[in-house]
């Protein structure tokens, strides 16, 4: 047994397995059947999960994140150590590389960078190269007058409003170069742009332990724990030529730990991940894993990591080919398996190695796969204390 790699007997002992129920033609909707919810279609549709919803999981995205406070006596009352509360000041971590790229040679520049983190290298890295998002803050925090409203939908109007009163001919330009909405029918990675911003992000300076808030019910609303996978209450703003369709989110707590936050609202964003480490739900009703790995993340009681499964990958159109140690490894039945009927199985993140083994189901009605991977810890983005074996 090689030191960085699991030889894998098939019928012996997983290190970490899921299974995971989809459609027989890779990533396209399939049949409806009792278990599978609504969003599944007919393979007559044309809706494919590697288009993704908001946006398609491939080419260069830039995105712009729009800072809000509520002024004083608000920031004052509520001193945040990277984020300080002088007019118009930003996070830190949105200023230092922590939470994104802001330049297409910082892929290169931080490429093995250990302690580097981020949202960018972490779709970067998860998408096997195929997806570079770079992100500008507008240059000042917009503060805003938040009485009387009772949702940061409406705050997220007042803030727009207030941007364009202050900088009336702000050029929108370079962060819209696709159609946006996809929605699982066209790739717009190669579309065109539609003078829509492809994708805004408002982060508030707010938290729940505020002792003196804006409003007194506002940690009743939705997102004041940590935020909500659209940037609405915009759609009704003319704003130098472009107009606004929600893409994007609200980071209604914006001075936590938005490097989780803002890739758990992403990936709501691109495939309606749902709370579960194994995306289930996303696809049917099995089991709901709630430790591991996954694109979710820590939060609503999981315990996992940030990190693209295998089936997730797939499931994005980032997995051209299943295989192991350069061995195809897709099994649908005893006919393909290997001649010695064994796969060595390296690091997941750092190699793709994966083995996807097809179920029997007594009916033959549904297509269900078992997914082993080895997570060993050794990407930044895989470092979880434990083995788990897991089923989805």
């Amino acid at each position: 047994m090689k030191k960085h790699s699991i030889l894998i007997w098939l019928l012996s002992i997983v290190i970490n397995g899921y299974s995971q129920y989809f459609d027989d033609e890779a990533r396209l909707f399939g049949d409806i059947i009792e278990e599978v919810p609504d969003m599944i279609i007919s393979l007559n549709d044309t809706r494919f999960s590697g288009n993704g919803n908001s946006f398609t999981p491939q080419g260069d995205m830039r995105i712009l994140v729009i800072c809000v406070g509520f002024g004083e006596p608000y920031d004052s009352a509520f001193p945040v150590g990277h984020w300080d509360a002088a007019p118009g000041a930003l996070p830190q971590n949105l200023l230092d590389k922590s939470t994104f790229y802001s330049d297409a040679s910082d892929f290169v520049t931080y490429a093995n960078a250990n302690h580097t983190q981020n949202v960018s290298r972490f779709f970067y890295e998860m998408s096997n190269h195929r997806l570079r998002i770079m992100a500008d803050v507008y240059p000042s925090r917009i503060n805003i007058d938040a009485s009387g409203a009772n949702s940061f939908r409406i705050l997220n109007g007042r803030a727009l409003e207030k941007m364009k009163l202050l900088n009336p001919s702000f050029d929108w330009t370079p962060y819209d170069n696709r159609t946006n909405q996809p929605q699982y029918i066209i790739d717009n990675s190669i579309s065109s742009a539609d003078m829509k911003p492809d994708y805004i992000i408002f982060c508030y300076r707010y938290s729940g332990s505020m002792p003196l808030k804006p409003v007194p019910d506002m940690n009743e609303w939705t997102g004041a724990g940590g935020g909500y996978a659209t940037a609405n209450g915009i759609d009704h703003i003319t704003y130098n030529g472009y107009h606004f369709d929600n893409c994007g989110f609200t980071a209604g707590t914006g001075i936590g730990n938005i490097y989780t936050l803002f890739i758990r609202e992403m990936v709501h964003n691109l495939y309606d991940c749902p709370h579960y480490a194994h995306a289930n739900d996303l696809v049917g009703d099995y089991f709901y894993a709630r430790h591991g790995w996954g694109a979710m993340g820590s939060t609503s009681g999981i315990i996992s990591r940030n990190c693209m499964l295998g089936w997730e990958k797939w499931y994005l159109n980032w997995i051209e080919s299943i295989q192991s140690n350069g061995v195809d490894s897709e099994i649908n039945s005893a006919a393909d398996l290997n001649p010695a009927g064994q796969y060595i199985l390296r690091d997941f993140l750092t190699t793709g190695d994966v083995v996807r083994i097809k179920l029997p189901n007594a009916n033959g009605e549904r297509n269900q796969y078992l997914w082993l991977e080895n997570h060993q810890n050794i990407s930044v983005f895989a470092n979880f204390n434990s083995r788990t074996v897991s089923a989805s």
